[in-house]
């Protein structure tokens, strides 16, 4: 979602299982500001690799709680919460501009 190169900077290999001590790299002022200049509303335009839709994320989340989350670190579990929002943000836009 946030168009970083490919998801082997922060998961195991051949896998999407998330690799902590890889992603806490990418925890820092560059996230951030992508983070903030994400924009959800609106039709998209650019192509994305199938493990970047919105479909496959929703999926690998699913059943996760923040509460779990936390208890792991606190910082994953607010990106766990922004993610989640952005979804939801994103499916409701999709949702309105097709009716």
């Amino acid at each position: 979602m946030l168009r970083y190169k490919d998801r082997g900077f922060v998961c195991e290999r051949d896998t999407n299982k998330l690799q902590w001590k890889k992603a806490k790299l990418f925890l820092n002022d560059d996230l951030f500001i992508r983070l903030g200049e994400y924009w959800p509303i609106g039709s998209k335009e650019d192509s994305y690799k199938e493990y970047e839709k919105f479909k496959f994320i929703s999926n690998n989340i699913e059943g996760i709680t923040e509460e779990s989350v936390d208890e792991f670190s606190v910082a994953l579990g607010r990106l766990l919460r922004w993610l989640k929002l952005a979804i939801n943000t994103r499916t409701e836009d999709i949702r309105n501009r097709r009716k």
